[in-house]
């Protein structure tokens, strides 16, 4: 499909809150740039969203977020980020690009000795078919073929 837009904020904003949800499923959008064909045009990758939760409140900083961003392989942006100040924000939202034919990270452990390690996780926005339990798009945890479960 192709949109096209009059109003380059409109197009800015679509852009840039993107993938949209359509009944269910992702759509991902990618700007046709000129003299580019449509062959030209990949689908590997795609930015997305991705909230970090369980971070304590004083590594919520600019240097450890874009550190973890780039964990996540392509950092694009990070959201509000004069603001990521202890207790403004309970978890950072970064912008990655992720390679759509690849699982994806879920979650890391945060060293901190002495203390044991904690858990911190990533929530992909608008991916409404996500595995969580294998980090696949395209089915649900409860319906994952990999991740054998108990009867």
């Amino acid at each position: 499909m192709v949109f096209t837009f009059e109003d380059t904020d409109d197009l800015s904003r679509v852009l840039n809150n993107s993938p949209w949800n359509i009944k269910g499923s992702p759509l991902f959008l990618k700007r046709w740039e000129n003299d580019e064909t449509y062959e030209d045009i990949d689908f590997l990758k795609a930015a997305i969203w991705v909230q970090v939760h369980g971070l304590p409140l004083e590594k919520i900083t600019v240097e450890n977020v874009i550190s973890i961003a780039a964990s996540l392989r392509g950092l694009v942006e990070v959201d509000n980020m004069n603001n990521l100040k202890p207790c403004r924000k309970s978890f950072p939202r970064i912008r990655v690009l992720i390679p759509l034919d690849e699982p994806l990270a879920t979650r890391f452990l945060l060293q901190r000795p002495p203390k044991q390690p904690a858990p911190i996780s990533y929530q992909y926005k608008h991916l409404s078919e996500f595995c969580y339990a294998y980090g696949r798009l395209g089915h649900l945890s409860f319906s994952c073929p990999v991740v054998r479960r108990p009867p």
